[in-house]
């Protein structure tokens, strides 16, 4: 049900009327026109051409009025009511003119012309509902890639910033801690040299050291985590191309059976009404819709996996054989299979040269759609990494802190300060009560900072 709500959402939106809405929607009516009333008469084309194209303008004036108006409304419900009735008036002020001109051609029978109105409202529901959900789409997905991008380089900009004052914390905690290392071995070396001392407490002196040089391995290791850190950000995913687009129609899409044979049913019932008044067109129409869906499901379960592994070159021929024999199908069921020269048959083939684009054209925007959201899904994963690095890096600058703290300004006497100062004293043979109580108080300072060393590195 959500998935109904946002098609229909992305039908009634900020896109609704545009210029391309307004192209398609005049070529296609056009087009439409002109292959009905060809086949009816074999004259006068050229005037009917003119006829349409006066009918198209006005109604594209009713679609500008009606866009602009239609920016000024807020609410959901009266943006769908405003696009129901703007659509019906369009096709009333372009079938009220035509008729009111071709009445005058006297060329066309009464018949046909109160046939009309009815025949534009459902050839061209599906060339305006199309348009106005790919024009939609598109803001959509567009809008959706500008922001990923812009909230992956805000959150790039603020794990940039923060791995700065990162590397200054850790910088200064290093720092002070390799000074105390550093004196450390120092009064080592000093102690080494002292006889009495090293006779009574050489394995004490040996366990100090090899604290001492662990403490140093780990401050050593602390800038090759934060390297580490920073490499694992992925880059930035490559933007989707051409070929890319092509090779993910071709390969795995293909033209959409059932999309494709809803709208050719639009068609074709508008038409079949016409052609076969004196019997239920919708038999026919259905029977016509049917085989292009059979064809197009048979394409994209049978042939397209096929021919996966094939060159893009030769897929894109697959795939344009198979849009011509459908469309081509389409043109003969809407032109009731008449091929007589000169007329009919230009127009069956404009007919299928026309259906034939906008399918292209409709196949080709689905694909550009679909590795957009999968280029957003890429930028999105992105994002999430750089968030979760973002806060890795947070709780471990939290930790740290609170390390360094411990480490330096806990309690003053089991720091290494204090350890280097009992130390320095020993060293230099000054009056110790208890040395080898030193030594041991010593020795479990720095392995309480090796402990804590070990928390962060």
């Amino acid at each position: 049900m959500r998935d109904f709500s946002s098609i229909f959402r992305n039908i009634v939106g900020p896109r609704t009327f545009t210029w391309q809405g307004a192209l398609a929607f005049t070529l296609i009516a056009t087009v439409g026109s002109i292959v009905l009333y060809g086949n009816q008469a074999d004259a006068h084309l050229n005037l009917y051409l003119m006829i349409f194209l006066i009918a198209q303008v006005c109604a594209l004036f009713v679609y500008v009025i009606s866009g602009m108006i239609f920016s000024r409304i807020a609410p959901f419900n009266g943006r769908v009511v405003f696009v129901i009735i703007s659509y019906v008036v369009l096709c009333f002020v372009r079938a009220y003119v035509a008729e009111k001109l071709l009445w005058r051609t006297q060329e066309i029978s009464q018949d046909l012309l109160v046939w009309r109105f009815r025949s534009n409202l459902i050839v061209n529901l599906p060339v305006f509902a199309g348009t106005a959900w790919v024009m939609n789409t598109r803001e959509e997905s567009k809008t959706r890639l500008r922001k990923l991008r812009a909230d992956g380089d805000e959150l790039s900009k603020e794990l940039e910033q923060l791995s700065m004052v990162y590397s200054e914390q850790r910088s200064y905690g290093e720092r002070e801690l390799a000074l105390e290392v550093s004196s450390a071995r120092q009064l080592l070396d000093a102690l080494l040299n002292n006889k009495d001392v090293m006779s009574k407490y050489e394995s004490l002196v040996a366990q100090l050291q090899a604290s001492v040089h662990h403490a140093s391995q780990a401050i050593k290791a602390m800038p090759q985590g934060e390297i580490a850190q920073r490499y694992s950000i992925p880059p930035i995913p490559t933007p989707f191309s051409m070929v890319v687009i092509l090779d993910r129609i071709t390969r795995v899409r293909g033209i959409s059976p059932w999309t494709a044979s809803a709208t050719a049913f639009f068609f074709s019932f508008a038409y079949a009404q016409y052609h076969e008044s004196s019997s239920p067109p919708f038999i026919s129409t259905l029977g016509m819709a049917a085989v292009m869906l059979m064809i197009l499901y048979f394409n994209r379960r049978v042939i397209i996996p096929r021919i996966r592994h094939w060159e893009l070159w030769a897929r894109i021929v697959v795939f344009e054989i198979v849009a011509t024999t459908v469309n081509v199908w389409l043109s003969l069921f809407i032109t009731r299979f008449i091929l007589k020269a000169p007329l009919p048959l230009g127009i069956t083939i404009t007919a299928a040269l026309t259906s034939w684009l906008i399918m292209n054209v409709v196949v080709f925007m689905q694909g550009v759609f679909d590795q957009r959201a999968d280029y957003c899904q890429l930028l999105a994963a992105r994002n999430e990494h750089i968030a979760q690095a973002i806060n890795e890096t947070r709780q471990m600058m939290s930790l740290e802190e609170s390390t360094w703290k411990q480490m330096f300004v806990g309690d003053i006497g089991r720091t290494p300060t204090a350890a280097n100062v009992m130390l320095k004293n020993i060293s230099d043979g000054v009056h110790v009560r208890d040395v080898q109580e030193q030594l041991a108080v010593i020795n479990d300072i720095w392995r309480l900072v090796l402990a804590q060393l070990r928390i962060v590195t």
